[in-house]
């Protein structure tokens, strides 16, 4: 998602089988052209995980 010349990246972990890093790391392609400052990390851990 684009907004502005930001992109948005929404991780979220909901079960042991799920992994936060993996998630992110398949995040890079998507976010590679982008300077740092211009990416947002949204990372949601559900109370329970």
């Amino acid at each position: 998602m684009i907004i502005k010349g930001k992109v948005v990246v929404y991780t979220r972990v909901s079960s042991d089988q799920q992994n936060l890093e993996m998630q992110l790391e398949a995040a890079k392609p998507f976010t590679k052209d982008f300077h740092p400052d211009e990416v947002i990390y949204l990372n949601d851990h559900p109370i329970g995980v």
